[in-house]
């Protein structure tokens, strides 16, 4: 995408150590904190929302004879109504409230987050994805550099939780500013081995060239072939519960 934030920052205007007009955290960095920030500079490190980061790229030229800035109308990008952030392309999306992100790009496309709350099924512009996990990310991706619709080889990639073996947690109040909330306290922080939740996924994808599927190990040499469904120029296949990365051709 195009870049949302431009800013200029002066050698006398760092030297004084002012804030930049926007920073990937509100304390901007570890030897001073938002009040530091907030009387030092003129402008707070939050005159820009943090989520422009999420919307396109932020650029800074250091140097400069003086400090300026451009700022796009982050606005159309920005529903806080609905808790929903959107990259200038159209093509990735975030929902803070849900905690799901969305990618559909022509040669990507895949979920991220907590799918089961957010409803299981998602549709994309060329895949349909249908999760019963609590949290996963999944993605297909194109292998030979073609649109989804009409690759010969693509490649699912699939994420679970994983945590070390004898994890523990417990519920707690955690305190956030001048309040308490509900958060989880840690117990224990287990030891190996690791313990990888299942996969419990199934994908429909548009592409009448698509005709099998091989499961790939860790290593992502072929291990066995899946079975898979066709209908409609559309190829659906169950992920096997061990499914990390999935080659379709």
């Amino acid at each position: 995408g195009k870049p949302v934030v431009q800013e200029e920052r002066s050698m006398s205007a760092m030297w004084q150590r002012k804030a930049p007009i926007i920073a990937e955290t509100a304390t901007f960095d570890p030897n001073r904190d938002t009040e530091d920030l907030r009387s030092q500079s003129g402008a707070r490190a939050t005159d820009v929302s943090r989520l422009a980061f999420l919307v396109g790229p932020v650029e800074v030229k250091f140097g400069s004879r003086s400090s300026k800035r451009v700022s796009s109308d982050l606005s159309k990008y920005i529903d806080g109504k609905k808790s929903i952030v959107r990259s200038n392309t159209g093509e990735i999306a975030l929902n803070w409230k849900t905690g799901l992100l969305t990618v559909d790009a022509p040669k990507a496309q895949g979920v991220a987050g907590f799918l089961k709350d957010a409803g299981g099924q998602f549709d994309l512009s060329d895949i349909r994805i249908q999760s019963a996990n609590a949290y996963a990310t999944i993605e297909v991706v194109a292998m030979d550099d073609r649109p989804i619709k009409e690759s010969g080889k693509l490649l699912v990639q699939v994420g679970t939780v994983a945590r070390l073996s004898e994890w523990a947690d417990r519920d707690a109040m955690v305190r956030q500013g001048n309040r308490s909330v509900p958060g989880k306290q840690i117990v224990a922080t287990g030891k190996p081995p690791y313990q990888v939740k299942s996969t419990h996924a199934t994908i429909t994808i548009a592409n009448p060239k698509l005709t099998r599927a091989t499961l790939l190990n860790p290593s992502g040499y072929a291990e066995k072939k899946v079975a898979v469904q066709r209908s409609s120029g559309s190829l659906t296949v169950t992920l096997p519960r061990n499914t990390m990365y999935l080659m379709l051709q």
